[in-house]
């Protein structure tokens, strides 16, 4: 067993230095941070996304990391979680900023369509927690589903700036809001619902008319001006659900000195 992980070690490091060398002869931008084994962008694609990893990694001191191959099982033993963990950290691949080696590393598996995110560190496990990795799934998955990989990765990388600024302004982000207002909007309607009551057994003595008559006013009813005035359209909209059976579930992962999702897109 041993003896297989180095060697899957060394065909992983092999792997990457021969994509390194494949883009170095197109441009001078070292590839660090966006790790396209798998070949999914063009070059000037990838030198945007790698520059943009690279200064929100330098700028917040936690690596910002995507990284794309052909199979996970080819890298390493167990879930596309595990293999994550270990090519995170895995000898002389350099992932990780400061003492703590603090990052986020997103790794798609193309053949089987699997991804996984792995956080590790301290700041990273207070930028991205379980709560807030949910929420960063939702900003790029659904391109990524779509075969949107620039743009996916872009959100993604947005996001993860995003995230790390709300950390350093001690504001991470955390649970869904959209429980809260339901919890609020529940107990709004309840006092209405009360005040309404207590209304209605207020008005006990008021009873209804026999006929229409009755409720106009001693002097009759005079109409001195009728405007007819367009306010607005009411259109009704249908969401079209994605075919269900296109991606599967993620869920959340610990493990490897830190915390994570995986699943598929």
């Amino acid at each position: 067993m041993k003896k297989n992980l180095i060697a899957l070690s060394l065909i992983l490091i092999l792997a990457l230095s021969l994509c390194i060398c494949a883009f170095a002869a197109e441009g001078s931008v070292e590839m660090r941070y966006v790790v396209d084994t798998y070949g999914l962008l063009s070059f000037d694609q990838w030198a945007s996304l790698e520059n943009r990893a690279a200064n929100i990694s330098e700028q917040h001191g936690c690596g910002t990391y995507i990284v794309t191959v052909d199979d996970y099982r080819n890298y390493g033993d167990g879930s596309v979680y595990d293999v994550t963990t270990q090519i995170y950290h895995r000898s002389g691949a350099g992932f990780g900023m400061g003492s703590g080696r603090d990052g986020i590393m997103l790794l798609l598996s193309m053949n089987n369509r699997k991804y996984a995110l792995f956080v590790y560190g301290e700041k990273a496990e207070y930028a991205f927690n379980d709560d807030g990795l949910e929420q960063l799934e939702e900003v790029f998955l659904g391109d990524l589903g779509n075969d949107n990989w620039l743009d996916g990765f872009s959100g993604y990388l947005k996001a993860c700036d995003q995230f790390l600024t709300r950390a350093e302004e001690g504001e991470p982000v955390r649970d869904n809001p959209l429980g809260l207002i339901t919890i609020a909007v529940a107990v709004s309607c309840g006092i209405a619902l009360v005040i309404c009551l207590i209304l209605k057994s207020m008005m006990k003595t008021v009873h209804r008319k026999a006929g229409a008559s009755e409720y106009v006013a001693d002097g009759g009813l005079h109409l001195t001006q009728q405007i007819d005035q367009y306010t607005h359209t009411t259109k009704t909209r249908r969401k079209i659900e994605k075919n269900p059976g296109s991606s599967g579930g993620s869920h959340s992962e610990r493990g490897a000195g830190g915390i994570g999702r995986s699943g598929s897109f």
